[in-house]
């Protein structure tokens, strides 16, 4: 072959770029495909993540006395939702002002209140005062003021007989249940309650199933207190009750401990450090979205939660 027909033969330059301009394409796509496929998953997590993180509040002075350092220390870490506790040391129109100030900040509130003795026959009437003083409370409030539900915290296997008369406790407590639920359905709050991981392995007082499953078939959610310091641990816990709200159409949150407790250190994040527990708490979200009865975390407690990343 002469040298003429040699560089008759060769891609002119115009041929070349083009035919680079393909292959740059082409890996550009391959690229942008690659990235939609992983960052995707994520965006669905964060999407989900910020539907609920609640809080409870127990020590309700502090809304009184510092209310803004409440809800400022709330929405920077994106808690939309607290629970908390009714107290007599603390005026309605108090009440009033601190709620208008966590709505406008973008978080609801819910009145807490409970005991393991509302779970005894006799102890009803206090649920029932309670319920009745949230819905006479909003009757009064301006609809930027009032609690948007309530969340009971009755923890009966507390009691001393609760190992030896398991069967009458869960029946009592049921009942006073069905009276607390009504009361709230009548005065159209929406009403919560926390729970024990271990919930459905009892038996309903009427039979028929798990009393989680009894309560979640009337409740709008339940919190489950899955208290432990790792989030493979804590999703285990909650695996069980988030199948059971999924049948039941319901959501609920996935509650996690960050104060200090006499049941073990694995039982919280307490002595953890505030990035061990923040990366926890995300992979919990990321490991439970894919249930739809998932609907966010809870941290117990606000007060504990602002001493640790406020040493």
């Amino acid at each position: 072959m002469s040298n003429k027909d040699k560089v008759s033969v060769r891609p002119s330059a115009r041929v070349i770029k083009r035919y680079t301009r393909f292959r740059h394409k082409r890996w550009t796509t391959l690229i942008l495909l690659l990235c939609f496929f992983a960052v995707t998953p994520l965006l669905f997590y964060s999407a989900g993540a910020k539907q609920t993180k609640a809080t409870w509040l127990w020590d309700t002075e502090w809304i009184r006395d510092a209310p803004d350092e409440v809800i400022s220390f709330s929405k920077d870490n994106q808690v939309n939702l607290i629970f908390v506790q009714i107290s007599t040391d603390v005026r309605e129109v108090e009440y009033r002002q601190f709620i208008r100030k966590a709505h406008e900040a973008g978080i609801d509130v819910h009145a807490l209140k409970g005991s393991p003795e509302w779970a005894r026959a006799d102890k009803q009437e206090e649920g029932t005062e309670f319920i009745r003083w949230v819905a006479n409370y909003n009757e009064q409030a301006g609809p930027k003021e009032q609690f948007t539900g309530v969340h009971l915290d009755v923890e009966p296997y507390l009691l001393r007989g609760w190992k030896g008369d398991q069967s009458r406790i869960v029946r009592e407590w049921s009942h006073n249940m069905t009276r607390w639920l009504s009361e709230a359905r009548a005065a159209g709050l929406y009403i919560a309650a926390d729970v024990p991981f271990w919930l459905h392995r009892i038996e309903a007082s009427e039979g028929g199933g798990s009393l989680s499953g009894w309560m979640l078939e009337r409740f709008d959610s339940l919190t489950i207190m899955a208290y432990r310091d790792h989030s493979d641990s804590i999703y285990d816990l909650a695996i069980d009750m988030l199948a059971e709200a999924e049948s039941a159409n319901k959501k609920i949150l996935i509650g996690v401990e960050l104060g200090p407790t006499d049941e073990g250190d694995f039982v919280t994040f307490h002595s953890k450090s505030v990035n061990y527990f923040e990366e926890h708490l995300q992979e919990v979200g990321r490991q439970s979205v894919d249930h739809p009865s998932y609907g966010g975390v809870a941290v117990h407690h606000l007060r504990a939660w602002y001493e640790k990343v406020n040493p």
